[in-house]
C-alpha cells in the first residue's frame, strides 16, 4: 500500500469496512435530504396560502417532527459513521496477517 493511500494517522484501514461505512453514510444523508425536502414543501405551501394550504398547527407540528427528525438522524448518522470508521482501522497484528497473506499469494504465483 502506498503512503498516499494510508490515512494520516499512519494506520491502515480495511477498505471493505470503510466502503460499507461510506455507503451507509450516503444512504442516510439521502434520507435526511428527502425529509428536508418534505419540510421545504410544507413551509412553501403554507407561505403560498390558498385553500389547500396547511394550517398553522400543521405547520408547527411538521416543523417539529420533520425538522427534529432530520436533525436527529443527521447526528446519529455522523456518530455511527465515526464509529464505523474507527472500527475499520486495523491493528498492527491485522496488518501483519494481511501482509503475510499477500506475500503467500505472491509466492504461489511465481
Amino acid at each position: 500500500m502506498d503512503k498516499k493511500q494510508e490515512p494520516e494517522s499512519g494506520k491502515r484501514e480495511d477498505f471493505r469496512q470503510v466502503r460499507s461505512a461510506n455507503g451507509a453514510l450516503a444512504f442516510r444523508i439521502l434520507a435526511v435530504g428527502l425529509v428536508l425536502y418534505w419540510l421545504y414543501g410544507l413551509i412553501s405551501a403554507y407561505c403560498k396560502g390558498g385553500p389547500d394550504a396547511p394550517s398553522l398547527t400543521l405547520l408547527i407540528v411538521g416543523i417539529v417532527l420533520l425538522g427534529g427528525g432530520a436533525i436527529l438522524v443527521a447526528v446519529l448518522t455522523w456518530k455511527a459513521w465515526k464509529i464505523d470508521r474507527a472500527a475499520a482501522e486495523m491493528s498492527e497484528e491485522e496488518v501483519q496477517k494481511m501482509e503475510a497473506l499477500r506475500e503467500d499469494g505472491e509466492d504461489e504465483t511465481e
